[in-house]
């Protein structure tokens, strides 16, 4: 696994201004550097407490351009999950929901503490949306050849 600096550069937020379980969606923005696809892509993120929430929309300058030699990864999207009283990280379980990997196929990865993860399976849920469970903060999220 290759460890790196993760980015923590802000370039937007989406605020709750409700209790209780919400989506939130971030969109994509333009890449500074770093990706094939040119900008990320779309996500949603399900809380099932909103209150006291900042999503924050990071950069992915910086993060790693390939899993391993031959396996370049295509980030997907990078985001924290704030609280708006403490302006800490919060570490609770969310659901994301992808867009499919572009090439029909991948491996999902995301990038924790400066290591990067291939350990968490998406799956379909009950509406076809392609879902996996997370619970940190601010993990960069994106996919990498099988």
């Amino acid at each position: 696994m290759q460890k790196a600096q993760q980015a923590k550069k802000v370039i937007g937020t989406v605020t709750s201004t409700a209790t209780g379980r919400q989506e939130f969606k971030v969109a994509k923005h333009t890449l500074e550097k770093n990706s094939k696809a040119g900008t990320t892509m779309e996500i949603t993120l399900a809380l099932s407490d909103a209150s006291d929430t900042v999503i924050e929309i990071l950069s992915t300058e910086g993060l790693p351009a390939e899993y391993e030699p031959g396996r370049p990864i295509i980030w997907i999207n990078n985001f924290g999950i704030r609280s708006k009283n403490t302006n800490a990280y919060k570490d609770q379980d969310y659901t994301v929901y992808l867009p499919p990997h572009p090439e029909g196929h991948g491996t999902f990865i995301y990038m924790l503490n400066g290591t990067l993860y291939t350990d968490r399976k998406p799956a379909l849920d009950s509406n076809g949306r392609l879902a996996v469970t997370l619970s940190w903060g601010d993990p960069p999220i994106g996919w990498t050849k099988p």
